[in-house]
């Protein structure tokens, strides 16, 4: 029937706004108050967490851009980013640094004499990061990943922990019973 996109996220959104008004519905019952009362506290906790951890992430990307620009990942901050994500996912690779890394050299062909001396010619040349280099961007790799899997865990599970000791306390008056 409808094809556009635009009306597919327009569906989308009227449906997001339904079970949201769904949910403050069974806010007022006795049932489902203390429930939902709780479950957007947790959302809260759970957006401040997501903002620290997009800061940590965000720090990691900048230092991994200043230390491994050469490596294919580290060039844009878009690939640091994506890197640091699917390594925070249980994707992580510590084999980019090292493969080879792809140097392009322009040579001006008023330099050299050539038939075709207005064509630009592009030499690659394939270089390795030292075997100091690479041990550091698998320091940094497994840092991040100590950071990410262990200490930053820990803090959204004792943030939602307590948020829901915080509240379950108040559960009778969590609901508005008219």
């Amino acid at each position: 029937m409808y094809e556009s996109s635009e009306f597919e996220f327009m569906m989308g959104g009227f449906a997001a706004l339904i079970w949201i008004r769904v949910f403050i519905s069974f806010k007022v019952t006795k049932t489902f108050g203390p429930l939902i009362t709780i479950i957007q506290k947790m959302t809260e906790s759970l957006l401040k967490f997501l903002f620290l951890w997009s800061l940590i992430l965000l720090f990691f990307t900048c230092v991994g851009m200043l230390l491994f620009y050469e490596v294919d990942f580290f060039e844009e901050i878009t690939g640091a980013f994506e890197y640091l994500i699917y390594s925070a996912l249980g994707s992580w690779d510590i084999g980019i640094f090292q493969q080879a890394v792809s140097i392009s050299n322009i040579i001006d062909p008023n330099d050299i004499l050539l038939p075709e001396a207005n064509q630009t010619i592009v030499k690659q040349e394939f270089i390795f990061l030292t075997e100091d280099e690479q041990q550091l961007g698998q320091m940094y790799t497994g840092v991040y990943l100590i950071l990410n899997f262990v200490i930053i865990l820990n803090l959204v599970i004792a943030l939602l922990s307590t948020t829901y000791q915080e509240y379950s306390r108040y559960k009778k008056g969590l609901y508005f019973d008219s």
